[in-house]
């Protein structure tokens, strides 16, 4: 079977990459048992909720 090279996509169709540290950082902060809620803080349009949705699909 190939490997594909190609970065992952959003439903949305747009190209997931780069984003690697903050994603893995995400999941393990979503997975712990302590922390019921987990809150993206930054500015306007560094990626949010784009971080979000990857995460979580």
């Amino acid at each position: 079977m190939a490997r594909d090279l190609c970065p992952r996509r959003a439903a949305n169709g747009r190209a997931f990459f780069g984003r690697d540290a903050e994603l893995a950082r995400l999941e393990t902060e979503l997975l712990r048992d302590d922390a019921p809620v987990v809150t993206l803080l930054a500015a306007g349009g560094v990626g949010k909720t784009r971080l979000a949705v990857e995460a979580a699909g």
